[in-house]
């Protein structure tokens, strides 16, 4: 119990992962090709699931930037409309 106290937790951390990822495709591409790497036993199920779990933050964040720029074009529309 006392050592419990003098050590700090050890926490598991993943090994850096040697992909080779064509990042020109769209995202869906790229993740059907993690999947493709992760059944032909290339890279493991855990990185798998990190990879595709990164490419659906980049989408949430494409689709936020996405919806700011609409909204920005409908708020500059009404403005110019209201100045009519």
């Amino acid at each position: 119990m006392v050592m419990d106290k003098l050590l700090p937790n050890l926490k598991a951390e993943s090994r850096p992962i040697n992909f080779e990822l064509d990042n020109s495709g769209s995202l869906s591409q790229q993740a059907r090709d993690i999947l493709k790497a992760c059944s032909d036993g290339h890279i493991s199920h855990e990185a798998a699931a990190s990879l595709i779990g990164s490419l659906s933050g980049i989408l949430k964040i494409r689709e936020i930037e996405e919806l700011e720029a609409r909204l920005d074009q409908l708020e500059t529309r009404l403005a110019e409309n209201e100045k009519v």
